[in-house]
């Protein structure tokens, strides 16, 4: 189905039956990560995921015919250990994770649930929360990936938001990449995932 707007393309939807022979089944697990980024003995934090957020998630997957036939699945991870906090932590004085290396805890974070559970959640996307913020942004997600990291101040659609990342998708104004967002939208001008009009 196209859609225009004074005999322009301004979008399409391709609607697929909702039978089995659509829809794509995935494995999810959310990692509650504990931290003690200000290495005060006894005073870890633990990550949660936000209040809504696995209803919405997969909520808005079936939309998408994606279903999660097993549930979400939670663990938690302890990364209280010196070197993680050395490495992620903002400052000497001022703690959250540091955003510069944020982006870098994806092999490290990886390596810590292979040690503790194995091989277990290798076909899973990863959905690690922290209750320690990470200035200017509440979470992100590689492309084509099943990693993505949640930080305080998320809300239940960042969780949808960061895994559409992991499925390839950019964001719906994002005008950068043809490839992955073939129509444009503006910001915070829909009412998506994608957009920032949920956060």
């Amino acid at each position: 189905m196209l859609v225009k707007a004074d005999e322009k393309e301004c979008g399409k939807i391709r609607i697929l039956p909702n039978g089995k022979q659509h829809q794509k089944e995935i494995k999810v697990v959310t990692i509650s990560v504990r931290t003690n980024l200000e290495a005060k003995k006894g005073e870890a934090k633990v990550g949660i995921i936000a209040t809504g957020g696995p209803d919405l998630f997969v909520n808005t997957l079936k939309q998408a015919l994606i279903t999660v036939p097993e549930g979400v699945k939670s663990v938690e991870l302890d990364c209280t250990d010196e070197e993680f906090t050395n490495a992620y932590k903002k400052g000497e004085k001022i703690y959250g994770i540091n955003i510069d290396t944020s982006w870098e805890m994806k092999e490290t974070l990886e390596q810590t649930l292979q040690k503790k559970y194995g091989h277990v959640y290798d076909e899973y996307y990863k959905l690690f929360f922290f209750a320690d913020s990470c200035e200017g942004i509440n979470g992100y997600a590689y492309y084509d990936s099943k990693h993505a990291c949640f930080f305080d101040g998320h809300n239940a659609s960042t969780v949808g938001h960061e895994v559409y990342h992991c499925f390839g998708l950019a964001h719906t104004f994002d005008f950068r990449d043809s490839k992955r967002c073939e129509i444009g939208y503006r910001y915070t001008k829909t009412n998506n995932m994608l957009d920032y009009s949920h956060h």
